[in-house]
């Protein structure tokens, strides 16, 4: 397993090395001179979804038909592109929250660290949260078709989101928003209460990875 996670790694790294560079003093350099702080938290994000890209790769040269002649199990294949987006795909998301906190250091927007914190995590998490939805896709869809699907899903989220609150009776609609922000001051105000949510996101992870490995058994290479 430590040889395949190996394979995964090198593939990112030999494939993403310069673009990856490239983006850091693109995005860096943007938010600087232009003002535009919010892509600092961009970069948070797209340095967390790289992992999910070598699922390309293996299907471009049928990694898979071949994996399946080695003394791996299918929980071990599965697992290991799972801890390239728990471990590595971590490591490319804690650089790019230090690059996006110097980033809003240098743009002058660092009056509230706490909410800066804040807003980096949370799209770090959902950088996860969206691998883990992802993932399962890739394999009953293969990773082309799987970005269809995400994105079918995504849309229709937020849609129906918007859709229930626009529908929602003017009191109604004025509670939710004010239990939302109550919710969001006191996170802020109490990070450890972010444990609560990045444990929710960590057993969906756990469960996409569940779910992955009952498609994959299943599935003819």
């Amino acid at each position: 397993m430590k040889g395949l996670l190996c394979k995964d790694w090198a593939i990112l790294v030999n494939s993403y090395k310069k673009n990856f560079l490239i983006m850091v003093v693109l995005y860096l350099g943007m938010a600087v001179c232009l003002h535009m702080d919010y892509l600092c938290y961009a970069l948070v994000a797209v340095c967390g979804v790289d992992a999910a890209s070598t699922m390309n790769f293996d299907d471009y040269a049928h990694w898979d038909t071949y994996a399946r002649t080695l003394p791996v199990t299918p929980g071990q294949v599965v697992g290991c592109k799972y801890l390239l987006g728990l471990i590595p795909a971590t490591l490319f998301t804690l650089f790019g929250s230090v690059c996006a906190a110097v980033g809003i250091f240098l743009t002058g927007q660092y009056t509230d660290v706490l909410e800066a914190a804040f807003s980096i995590l949370l799209i770090a998490a959902f950088s996860l949260l969206l691998f883990a939805v992802n993932m399962p896709f890739s394999y009953k869809f293969g990773a082309v078709r799987a970005r269809t699907w995400v994105y079918l899903v995504a849309f229709f989220g937020v849609f129906l989101i918007i859709f229930a609150t626009e529908h929602l009776p003017y009191l109604q609609r004025s509670s939710v928003i004010s239990q939302l922000d109550a919710l969001g001051n006191a996170l802020t105000a109490q990070p450890v209460l972010l444990l609560l949510p990045c444990a929710a996101v960590l057993l969906l992870y756990l469960g996409s990875w569940a779910l992955s490995v009952q498609i994959y058994q299943r599935k003819e290479f």
